[in-house]
């Protein structure tokens, strides 16, 4: 197998040596890359490569073939697929350089699999990918789905902190990144610390950030919204907390933020947050009404509504209302 050099230093393999060496290399790690021409190209037209014909995907990006610009990479431990499963993780090692290399990738989703409390994987393999891929300076878009999370919650939390700071040099230096996103990861406040200070040390904002099923609570919207508060020019235009565990608390600090009048966010999206009421979501209508930069999209939880008749009735009597609130918002939601 041909190797990728590494885009940091031309001693990439010996610096590796000691990353590797952790990993039991009878270890069955699935990887899947998928190469795909444009965003809404159905799962069967994917170029789906792994295990013998990964190599050949690997080539594709290292020549920057300029028909995928969309990359999809599933990393995860699976010891069903004998014919994919790899002996080692140099393909990982290869698919990261590579990623790092390329001009061409614009949208790169990692999803990991099957991460488990100390059987089979831990994760590293996602995190020596990260580490690899981070050089990279053309990426606009990158979503991370950590999905079918089983790790304790203090591993999980671990693992979290690791990841992001992976990418923090990613994050913080790379002028084209417009969008990040992470789904179903544990972000701890540690995290979150090290997520906000690349974010505030970039020289232009993101267009959007997401942290979605991150079990975000009040404690850390308080500690995101501190940061966009003392630095309202570095507010995304687009902020999606969705499915965390949010109350009326939370929507109070982040309402502070929507009404700072260099804030400029535009869509926030809140569903999912099933412990809010009705006076969480007053606050945040209330900072939107009295913006110069109107709000584009609010979405908030619905869950809340069925608890009384009365309260269905004043939520009845408030969504009706809602347009004399903020006349300029083109879409306001509640599922």
């Amino acid at each position: 197998m041909s190797d990728v050099d590494d885009p940091s230093s031309s001693s990439g393999e010996e610096s590796h040596a000691s990353d590797s060496s952790s990993y039991s290399n009878d270890r069955k790690v699935t990887m899947h890359l998928y190469l795909y021409q444009n965003e809404q190209q159905q799962p069967s037209r994917y170029h789906k490569y792994d295990g013998p014909s990964l190599q050949s995907a690997l080539q594709l990006l290292n020549h920057d073939d300029p028909n995928f610009k969309f990359v999809k990479i599933l990393i995860s431990v699976d010891d069903h697929e004998e014919n994919t499963a790899l002996k080692s993780l140099d393909d990982v090692i290869s698919a990261g350089r590579a990623i790092a290399k390329s001009a061409t990738v614009e949208n790169l989703g990692i999803m990991g699999n099957h991460l488990r409390s100390n059987e089979f994987d831990d994760g590293s393999n996602i995190l020596l990918f990260l580490k690899e891929m981070k050089g990279n300076r053309s990426i606009r878009h990158v979503e991370l789905d950590i999905w079918d999370v089983e790790l304790d919650v203090w591993d999980a939390e671990e693992f979290g902190e690791k990841m992001l700071r992976e990418l923090e040099p990613f994050l913080k230096n790379n002028p084209n990144l417009k969008s990040f996103v992470v789904e179903h990861c544990r972000i701890c406040h540690d995290a979150l610390c090290l997520l906000m200070v690349a974010l505030m040390n970039r020289d232009s904002p993101l267009g959007s950030i997401e942290l979605n099923c991150c079990y975000v609570d009040d404690e850390a919207v308080k500690f995101i919204t501190y940061f966009f508060t003392d630095n309202p020019k570095m507010t995304p235009r687009k902020i999606s907390l969705a499915c965390n565990d949010i109350s009326d608390v939370g929507y109070f600090f982040l309402s502070e933020v929507i009404g700072n009048d260099e804030c400029k966010l535009e869509e926030i999206s809140l569903i999912g947050n099933d412990s809010c009421g009705l006076t969480g979501i007053r606050s945040i209508v209330s900072a939107a009404a009295g913006r110069e930069i109107p709000m584009k999209k609010l979405d908030f939880p619905a869950d809340f509504m069925a608890d009384t008749p009365d309260q269905l009735q004043e939520f009845v009597e408030f969504y009706s209302a809602f347009p004399a609130f903020v006349p300029n918002c083109t879409q306001f939601y509640c599922g």
